[in-house]
């Protein structure tokens, strides 16, 4: 083992933030404040937090853009943990909804 190698690493669990990758097309429609559901595999609930930033740059081996989101302190998650998220990009209250399907295109 030389100098350089990490033996240990020490991180402040009430401030963690989630990495996304989001497609670059979705992105435009992002900003900091929406809200972002963050599930583990083995979660039951998805935890509720924060759009904070977006980077500017698309990636080009995949096209998308990561996106960061403030986890709340008592998430109970920790680093390096892979997770499925769900932003909300728009809401549109008291409307009537369908499935696309049930809607008949007629003269």
């Amino acid at each position: 083992m030389d100098a350089s190698t990490v033996v240990a690493e020490i991180a402040d669990l009430s401030h963690l933030a989630a990495a996304l990758r989001v497609p670059a097309a979705e992105a435009a429609a992002l900003k900091p404040g929406q809200i972002v559901r963050v599930k583990t595999e083995n979660a039951d609930t998805p935890v509720t937090c924060t759009l904070t930033s977006l980077s500017p740059q698309v990636d080009p081996a995949s096209g998308t853009v990561t996106v960061y989101a403030a986890l709340p302190a008592d998430s109970k998650l920790r680093p390096g943990r892979f997770v499925t998220a769900r932003i909300t990009s728009g809401e549109h209250r008291a409307c009537l909804t369908v499935p696309e399907t049930s809607v008949v295109k007629d003269e």
